[in-house]
């Protein structure tokens, strides 16, 4: 069974403390590091009866596991958090050393795979679905686990506030985004309301960004064109050359890591990349179209100096999308 994400924040720590089971897996269906990397660190600076340690799925092996598992100093217990995304081989190994594990410590998975959880296991583990989107109230309950300081969730609060005046709900990223300008904002100031909307058409066109790549790897043609149209005149041709290029450079190297067998190179630069790109879309590609289509935007780039349109640079990508379809 499910603990709902919005009393598993609302209530932290105490939802760990108080309903204590040695394993907590944390899963999101997209790539949400960051806002898992923020509970994370407010569990530390509320919950400090543990000592904590941080890890990469890639750097635990079945021994090195066990040994943390069932090792203690002086009795004392420990909170791991374990970092588990795109990995499925380290997933199954977790999940079957973790189905029965009954402590003496605290272990934090965040995984972008679904637990099988079993009825066997709902005794030790505590299973949490991140969800994509957040409405205001979920907003609200998050701001204290990503801002620490008071000044500062006021501020978040009262861009959040202009935020949702757009839109009912934003991604949970975007909301966690909102922990690196609370600092630098005044709600007294006479340009807080303008700030604020500056906020929200920035991180709003970022997620539009994001979708649209989505689509673009996706190979759903007439979804991209659709955003593609609806985008496309927002910002001059050099944005979008510039953007397309680094999606695309960055999606060629993410191919020649992972057929090298190379996944922590390839965790790094997906940095960017949408989630079901490196999930399962990368499938659709190989590096050969890849690198033929960032060598067009090359010299689409020093055609777009003597005058190339936005036509050139749609042909560009439709041909790249007819390539894998």
């Amino acid at each position: 069974m499910n603990f709902p994400f919005e009393k598993f924040i609302k209530t932290l720590p105490a939802s760990i403390a108080d309903n204590y089971k040695p394993v907590v897996w944390i899963y999101s269906k997209t790539d949400v590091r960051v806002a898992f990397s923020y509970i994370i660190t407010h569990l530390k600076r509320t919950y400090i009866t543990y000592q904590y340690t941080s890890l990469e799925s890639t750097d635990v092996d079945r021994l090195k596991l066990d040994q943390l598992l069932y090792t203690t100093f002086l009795g004392s217990s420990h909170l791991y958090s374990i970092m588990c995304v795109g990995d499925k081989g380290s997933h199954e190994l977790l999940q079957e050393r973790l189905n029965k594990y009954s402590g003496p410590h605290c272990i934090v998975i965040y995984s972008t795979d679904p637990l099988n959880l079993s009825d066997a296991m709902t005794d030790n583990i505590q299973y949490i679905e991140i969800p994509e989107f957040i409405d205001f109230n979920g907003c609200v309950d998050l701001l204290p686990v990503i801002c620490s300081n008071k000044e500062h969730q006021k501020n978040a609060h009262y861009i959040a506030t202009q935020l949702f005046k757009r839109s009912k709900k934003w991604p949970l990223e975007t909301i966690c985004a909102l922990a690196y300008y609370a600092p630098l904002f005044d709600i007294n100031s006479p340009s807080a309301v303008a700030m604020a909307n500056y906020f929200a058409q920035l991180y709003g066109f970022q997620h539009s960004l994001f979708l649209l790549s989505q689509q673009f790897f996706s190979g759903k043609i007439p979804l991209f064109l659709s955003l593609w149209k609806e985008h496309s005149q927002i910002y001059p041709e050099q944005f979008w050359i510039s953007f397309w290029s680094d999606q695309i450079w960055r999606a060629f190297f993410y191919l020649n890591y992972l057929k090298q067998g190379q996944h922590t190179q390839a965790k790094k630069i997906a940095f960017r990349l949408p989630f079901s790109f490196i999930e399962r879309d990368w499938r659709l590609w190989d590096h050969i179209a890849l690198q033929k289509l960032h060598t067009q935007l090359y010299q689409l780039d020093s055609k777009a100096k003597q005058g190339a349109t936005y036509m050139a640079l749609e042909t560009l990508l439709l041909d790249g999308l007819l390539s894998i379809v």
